[in-house]
């Protein structure tokens, strides 16, 4: 199933179809992404979560801005201007949203510099933030999320519906977070006109509700939808079994209620 919106690679691509879209031999090329891990520290203890012990640790501002500086010399053989003609920006934690001021900090330093230098990924790049919503209300957020909608990939993640999510995205008490995230979700897309996609995880104590999870998703809106298997201990083979029944059954879905140009990432 394809996204009905364009995804930001394809966009570049379109616009700059020969030269910086392709490769010397005529292959096509993709825009890559470089990952900033603002934080390792998270405001839940998501049961299937693979960093096991949380910790306090903060990216150092003048680490990223090195980093930025050596991605703007554009001599780097893995990304540079040839082989990504352009850039998404992704910052990770923990919860990254914890460190709004660092991400702001890092956002407005990139702009600077490949404004300063003429950089091509001035205006072909692309922020890209995935949280858990406990941190969406945050005054700092709010006009970081405003300042850069029209260049931001923005999205909370929603484990299908109450049960599944409250069953494994929990807070330190032990309280689902489930309200906390579909509150963020209703303000983004209606009152900042933000367009929301979602990544829901799949463990082996969820794998049975996958179908009834991706139809709560579209329910809500959702067009594009990441599915994403931990790989941490706990599958067998009986796993494999159920995991295809539900896929098939969401497939019958898709095409049975018109919904074809959903983007769900398992149906690549």
């Amino acid at each position: 199933m394809r996204a009905g919106t364009e995804q930001f690679q394809d966009y570049v691509n379109r616009l700059f179809p020969v030269g910086p879209g392709l490769s010397p031999d005529g292959r096509r090329v993709l825009s890559r992404t470089v990952t900033f891990q603002v934080t390792d520290a998270c405001t839940l203890r998501c049961t299937y979560c693979y960093q096991g012990v949380k910790g306090s640790h903060v990216l150092p501002f003048e680490t990223a801005k090195k980093f930025v500086d050596l991605l703007l010399r554009d001599d780097n053989p893995y990304i540079n201007t040839r082989n990504s003609p352009g850039v998404v920006l992704e910052f990770i934690g923990g919860e990254p949203l914890l460190e709004i001021g660092l991400i702001d900090r890092i956002t407005d330093y990139f702009l600077q510099e490949a404004i300063r230098l003429h950089h091509p990924w001035a205006t072909r790049f692309r922020l890209s933030i995935c949280s858990n919503g406990t941190e969406y209300f945050n005054p700092q957020v709010q006009a970081y999320l405003k300042r850069h909608l029209h260049h931001l990939s923005f999205s909370i993640s929603i484990d299908g519906n109450r049960q599944l999510h409250d069953a494994c995205r929990v807070y330190p008490d032990g309280r689902g977070s489930y309200d906390t995230a579909i509150a963020g979700v209703e303000h983004f897309t209606k009152v900042l006109g933000g367009r929301m996609g979602s990544k829901m995880t799949i463990a082996p104590s969820n794998v049975g509700y996958v179908f009834e999870a991706l139809q709560n998703l579209l329910g809500l809106g959702y067009r594009e939808i990441n599915l994403n298997c931990v790989y941490e201990k706990g599958w067998e083979l009986s796993h494999a079994r159920v995991l295809y029944g539900q896929l098939k059954r969401c497939g019958d879905y898709l095409l049975e209620n018109g919904l074809e140009d959903a983007y769900i990432s398992m149906f690549e």
